[in-house]
């Protein structure tokens, strides 16, 4: 099966947020250390202007830097020390290759859905951007591109108009009810089902 960079905006208040999930892990050993290059253009009459560069190199915190991994042990070290694990320590140690290739792959959804369910774990994978920089009322064309091998190949093209807001939707249908000393949530997750994998109760 073909390597795929999966991604996901949301557009609001001038400001868009993308989220990326490589399809694989070997594809995200790749990107993890070549970054991505993310490029915009104006689409003029259906027609990309000038291309601009909005992120050189999309990467991974790195490993032994402590300004960036500090602030993030220090918000929550919990929640964020695993993402440094399976960032960097997710090799297998077990002598049977199949096994040691499931734990590997384990450990990549795992980190897959940190990033998904959280977005400082996302920033720290190099998965998360967040574009301040665009006009309103303006459509643009979104370039998405890394090493792979010793080319250049574009992963990912997606346009974006900012016209109105697009707001991340609220849940629907949201229920309480309390029984035996215990409290129970109850929605509609089928209506949320293409913006959210996921709910964090807190």
């Amino acid at each position: 099966m073909k390597s795929t960079l999966l991604e996901k905006h949301r557009y609001a208040n001038g400001v868009v947020k993308i989220r990326f999930s490589p399809s694989d892990r070997k594809f995200f050993e790749t990107i993890k250390a070549h970054g991505l290059k993310i490029e915009r253009a104006e689409l003029i009459n259906g027609v990309p202007a000038t291309k601009q560069v909005v992120n050189a190199s999309l990467k991974a915190f790195d490993m032994n830097d402590t300004s960036l991994w500090m602030p993030l042990f220090r918000r929550n070290k919990q929640k964020y020390a695993p993402v440094y694990q399976l960032l960097y320590n997710a090799s297998s140690h077990d002598k049977d290759p199949n096994r040691a290739l499931k734990q590997q792959n384990l450990a990549h959804d795992l980190l897959m859905l940190l990033c998904d369910q959280d977005k400082y774990a996302a920033i720290a994978s190099g998965l998360y951007f967040l574009d301040s920089t665009l006009k309103s009322n303006t459509k643009y064309v979104y370039q998405v591109s890394s090493m792979v091998g010793k080319q250049t190949i574009i992963l990912r093209t997606f346009t974006l108009e900012t016209h109105h807001n697009d707001p991340e939707p609220a849940l629907c249908d949201l229920q309480t009810t309390c029984a035996n000393g215990r409290q129970y949530l109850m929605w509609n997750a089928d209506s949320v089902k293409q913006d959210y994998s996921g709910f964090v109760l807190e």
